[in-house]
């Protein structure tokens, strides 16, 4: 039985917050208290291996697939003394994936998606996870009948019938323990507007550039 082994690369951004010393890429720009901004990205990938000679190359669907993770401002950031223009996305932390293949004969029960992983995790990821600024990434898990409204999560399913399939990779991500889970926006702005802060918000900012240019690699088997 052969192996075929695609990649379907996210092309959507991980935007994160920095500052003026840095080196910008281009997106979601930030400004403490004066003209200091900065933009931050990263990537998601998914390999993927079919086991079953039957089953056909996977086809990722765009159109019904939102690529892009956003670590950035909500929308309208524009009072307090932490701000965000908006002209570059706003935060949004859920991410899916959705493929269409096809067996070259009918099925009772649907192919299997199993061995369903994140793979191995850059230096940028699990520093900013050490230092609180994101969430740990999920446990992978089948799709339950709703998705929840908070938390993070990494779900996969197949579903369809007879010879046509398709398999749902939904994941969402989390702000860390050091911003109270919130954005950085909301929760340093609850903070006078002072140089202890000044000072905790640039470090933090400084810290979350460490995402820029990285890639959360996951992989799963189709059988």
């Amino acid at each position: 039985m052969g192996l075929k082994k695609k990649r379907a690369q996210m092309i959507g951004v991980v935007s994160t917050l920095a500052v003026a010393s840095l080196v910008s890429v281009g997106f979601a720009a930030w400004t403490i208290s004066a003209p200091q901004t900065q933009e931050d990205g990263a990537s998601i990938s998914a390999d993927y291996t079919i086991t079953d000679t039957s089953i056909g190359d996977l086809t990722y669907v765009t159109a019904e697939s939102n690529k892009t993770i956003c670590f950035g401002a909500p929308a309208n950031a524009n009072s307090g003394w932490l701000q965000n223009d908006g002209n570059n996305g706003t935060e949004d932390l859920t991410a899916k994936f959705v493929y269409t293949f096809s067996t070259g004969a009918d099925r009772a029960s649907a192919p299997t998606c199993s061995a369903i992983a994140w793979g191995t995790l850059p230096s940028g990821w699990t520093t900013a996870v050490t230092s609180g600024y994101v969430a740990e990434l999920p446990a992978w898990d089948e799709t339950p009948n709703s998705l929840p409204n908070s938390g993070t999560y990494a779900y996969y399913k197949v579903t369809g019938s007879s010879h046509s399939w398709t398999i749902t990779i939904d994941i969402r991500l989390a702000w860390g323990t050091a911003f109270n889970n919130t954005n950085p926006y909301a929760y340093f702005n609850t903070l006078p507007a002072n140089t202890t802060n000044f000072t905790a918000a640039n470090t933090a900012i400084t810290g979350l550039s460490g995402l820029n240019g990285i890639t959360l690699p996951f992989t799963f088997t189709i059988s």
